[in-house]
């Protein structure tokens, strides 16, 4: 790692340049870090650059599928070892082991495993992350940094990145699968397709907000909407006799148990 300021480097490489790859190299760009990315399938528009330049780089992002992993793991080190360069490596790849990274790599590298989920796209990720063992504390202070950029992050057991990617890396989506239903309601209702998803849309954008006003905790929140016997409470015990949150709760596991298997495959 070069000598540079430990909560700010300049330089940082970005491999795939799909949604959350561009959504990083945006906000990375804006908090003043140098990027360069490199993609084999599609453009990386001002950030382009080969492989062996983004390989240069302090940091560097594998941002791929999880079944290219070991292609582009592959290519990532013949050109590391060319140049006996060692930067921290951040993978995002859902359900690829930091021991599955350095099988490819080597045992010696610097590993972070992450999740990131799509609200890197407005700077409000939610970014779990899980270093290997060479990764130091000053080497963290880095990674609070960068990842700090595109919102807010939190180190985990590596054991737990699944559940990580259950939570909060697939996360947005229920909430969007949950509008859409209020959405389908609303028209079942009588409502048309536009009226429908302005009244659920919004709903979802002020809850939001009532979050971000520190309105209290979702139980609390919940119970200054809901008053005995009225219409909240109505939709709410149907929710429980119907097994609507049990049904929440195993397609988390389910989205859990996906990323064990992507990892074992």
């Amino acid at each position: 790692m070069s000598n540079k300021n430990l909560e700010k480097l300049t330089s940082v490489g970005i491999i795939g340049f799909g949604n959350m790859g561009s959504s990083m190299a945006s906000y990375l760009s804006r908090s003043g870090y140098s990027i360069s990315a490199y993609d084999k399938l599609q453009s990386a528009g001002s950030f382009a650059s080969k492989m062996q330049d983004v390989a240069k780089r302090d940091v560097i992002f594998v941002c791929v599928k999880p079944k290219d992993m070991g292609q582009v793991l592959a290519e990532l080190k013949s050109e590391l070892d060319a140049t006996g360069d060692s930067p921290l490596i951040i993978s995002i790849a859902a359900g690829f082991s930091i021991d599955s990274i350095e099988k490819i790599l080597g045992e010696k590298r610097k590993i972070i495993r992450a999740m990131p989920n799509l609200g890197a796209k407005v700077g409000l990720s939610v970014t779990g992350f899980s270093p290997n063992k060479n990764v130091s504390v000053q080497d963290l202070q880095i990674i609070f940094g960068i990842l700090g950029s595109f919102g807010t992050s939190c180190q985990t057991r590596e054991d737990l990145m699944d559940g990580v990617t259950a939570i909060s890396g697939s996360g947005p989506a229920y909430f969007f699968y949950l509008a859409r239903q209020m959405e389908k309601a609303a028209e079942e209702m009588g409502f048309d397709a536009k009226t429908a998803e302005t009244l659920c849309r919004n709903t979802l954008i002020a809850a939001g907000k009532l979050l971000e006003n520190n309105e209290g905790s979702f139980e609390e929140i919940i119970s200054k909407i809901k008053t005995p016997g009225g219409t909240t409470a109505a939709a709410l015990d149907k929710f429980e006799k119907e097994g609507v949150a049990q049904g929440l709760i195993s397609g988390i596991y389910a989205a859990q148990k996906r990323g064990a298997e992507l990892n074992n495959r």
